[in-house]
């Protein structure tokens, strides 16, 4: 039974996950203030990979076009997804082409954006996670609850006992047992996949390079063992040349993981996915994804949100993600960078993660290319208040700002204004209208104020 606090009349917080959020980032900031001790030029490089991404995206259209251009004299057959639904439908079409029966699939967010997952797996193609993270989730059937760590949300016990149902076998709390397990069970997957399902970091318009980034190797694993490689990549995931993917990669490991680079970086350049492929019996696909960027890139006030480089610093930084954790989100994207992505990329029932923000800053000063993220909150809120339109959903919420916001003006407001919020907190229809879902818990306001608790019982004393 979940404990209350008397005074609020409401739910305690998940402790378990703060704990698990608050061990995870402090090891990370620990990690990150090591390294850029190191580095005094930090900050110098961050200046350098923000002018790179936005001179990119100011000129994306040319890079795009030289990009495909040299992969296409190779060889290589690039597919342009529009939306969400022809990316599945590609990578859906690609595995009949190939009787595809199981696919290994590394750690790709873009994936999780267009739920390729669910719709390779009704297609009856078998989906294994390789990257130890998505694979805990997978196995827990949830989804990742970060950009870079899926599963920062549960604790090394946790994933114990996971693995332990799900194997039927008693896995010691021991960081060597469970990945051994994984391991083991991983090798068969690798082998015996027809398909292998990748991410792309960045791709270099003047050689057409593909760059990879990844610790544990399970991408080159995904890549290179089965006889056909689909690589899904953002079309603003563009690098105008190798000097400038140096620089990339540097801040992209240094903000991710604060490590100097990653333990596996891959690069795989036409030549080697190109026309030798087919005739070695392997095949290779690469999908640029639009999915509503096209739009954002075209509204200057919000172009600026597809410089980020998916490193997922913001998230350890923002004191709102790390008392809720992703799952709150609701969204593939989750945190500050979720919060402006989502309305842009996906509007429909993401409009609200905007408000998801104290805008105190903490994310503008740690993310590695300076995204102004607070100013692109505010862009986002602008936006919601321009575009909303009249209905109960928007009258409700307006109801519960007046209420909350004038709730200390006078005792009798206040106490109208607790009963009434009271009441539409308690009816589940309206808890969804207010704008939170299953796993949010807004706070109930107490049946009775302080002062009244206060002086009742001073009264009662007396």
């Amino acid at each position: 039974m979940r404990t209350r606090f008397p005074l609020l009349d409401t739910p305690s917080p998940n402790l378990q996950l703060e704990a698990n959020l608050d061990n995870a980032i402090a090891h990370y900031f620990q990690k990150r203030a090591l390294t850029l001790a190191e580095i005094p030029e930090y900050q110098d490089l961050v200046q350098r990979a923000r002018n790179i991404r936005l001179d990119t995206l100011n000129d994306l259209p040319s890079h795009l076009k030289r990009f495909r251009g040299v992969l296409e004299n190779a060889g290589v057959r690039v597919i342009e997804a529009k939306s969400a639904e022809e990316a599945r439908r590609a990578v859906s079409d690609i595995a009949k082409r190939h009787d595809v029966k199981r696919a290994v699939k590394s750690k790709s967010m873009l994936s999780e954006e267009v739920r390729l997952n669910e719709f390779l797996e009704e297609s009856g193609v078998e989906v294994v996670e390789t990257d130890l993270g998505e694979l805990i989730v997978q196995l827990a059937k949830e989804k990742p609850s970060h950009i870079l760590t899926p599963c920062i949300h549960k604790s090394q016990r946790e994933i114990a006992e996971l693995f332990s149902r799900v194997f039927k076998r008693d896995v010691p709390d021991e960081e060597s047992a469970i990945a051994e397990l994984a391991r083991v069970f991983l090798r068969e997957k690798f082998f015996s996949a027809d398909m292998g399902l990748t991410g792309v970091n960045f791709g270099v318009a003047e050689t057409g390079t593909l760059a990879f980034v990844e610790n544990e190797g399970n991408l080159r694993y995904c890549a290179l063992l089965p006889r056909v490689h689909v690589a899904l990549m953002g079309i603003e995931r563009i690098a105008p040349d190798m000097e400038t993917l140096g620089t990339l990669l540097t801040v992209l490991t240094l903000a991710g993981t604060g490590q100097r680079a990653g333990a596996y970086t891959t690069l795989l350049s036409p030549p080697e996915f190109g026309r030798k492929a087919p005739k070695q019996g392997r095949f290779f696909y690469l999908i640029l994804v639009d999915n509503g960027r096209s739009g954002l890139l075209s509204d200057p006030k919000r172009r600026e949100t597809l410089a980020c480089i998916r490193c997922g610093a913001c998230l350890n930084a923002c004191v709102v993600y790390r008392h809720i954790g992703g799952h709150a989100y609701q969204a593939p994207y989750m945190g500050p960078i979720g919060a402006i992505l989502m309305p842009g990329i996906h509007p429909k029932g993401t409009e609200h993660l905007g408000f998801f923000s104290t805008l105190c800053g903490a994310c503008r000063e740690i993310c590695p290319v300076g995204i102004d993220i607070p100013g692109q909150l505010l862009a986002v809120r602008e936006q919601f208040f321009r575009h909303a339109t009249r209905s109960p959903a928007r009258g409700v919420r307006y109801l519960a700002f007046l209420l909350a916001s004038h709730i200390g003006r006078h005792p009798r407001v206040a106490s109208l204004a607790r009963r009434v919020l009271r009441l539409m907190l308690a009816a589940p229809c309206l808890k969804h209208v207010l704008g939170w879902g299953k796993v949010r818990d807004l706070p109930v306001p107490a049946s009775r104020s302080f002062q009244e608790r206060f002086w009742g019982d001073r009264t009662d004393a007396a």
